[in-house]
C-alpha cells in the first residue's frame, strides 16, 4: 500500500520533453529508488519501444519516427512553456497579452494535434 502520492513535474537532461504533473505513489520500501509502471511508460513514451515481457530487450530505432516524436515532444514544451506565460500575463492582468497567447495556445495544441496524426499515420504504415 503506498504512504502518499506525489504530483511532480520532471524531464531528462537528453531530452528537450517536459513532463507535467505527473503522478507518483510514495512507497514503504527502500529497496527501489523509484518504479514506473508500463501506463506511465506507454502514456509519456519514456521508452521508445517497449517489448514488456522479454528477457532481452533490443531497441530498434527507427529515425523517421523519432524525429515526428522528438517534434511532437518540442512543441509540448513550447506549449507548457506558452500556457505558464498566459498564467503569468492573467496574474499581471495583462490581457492584450493573454488574449495574443490564447491565440498562440490555440496554434500549438493544434500544431501537436497534426503531429500526433503525423504519427499515427506513420505507425499505420508500418
Amino acid at each position: 500500500m503506498p504512504e502518499g502520492v506525489l504530483h511532480l513535474s520532471w524531464y531528462h537532461n537528453t531530452s528537450p520533453r517536459l513532463y507535467s504533473d505527473m503522478r507518483f505513489l510514495v512507497s514503504p520500501s527502500q529497496e527501489y529508488e523509484l518504479v514506473i509502471g508500463a501506463r506511465s511508460i506507454l502514456k509519456h513514451k519514456l521508452v521508445s519501444y517497449p517489448n514488456f515481457g522479454m528477457t532481452s530487450v533490443q531497441l530498434i530505432t527507427d529515425k523517421s519516427r523519432d524525429k515526428l516524436t522528438q517534434a511532437e515532444a518540442k512543441l509540448s514544451n513550447e506549449l507548457n512553456t506558452l500556457r505558464r506565460d498566459r498564467a503569468e500575463g492573467l496574474r499581471a492582468n495583462k490581457i492584450d497579452k493573454v488574449k495574443k497567447l490564447d491565440k498562440a495556445i490555440k496554434k500549438k495544441e493544434e500544431s501537436i494535434r497534426i503531429k500526433r496524426l503525423e504519427i499515427d499515420q506513420y505507425d499505420a504504415k508500418k
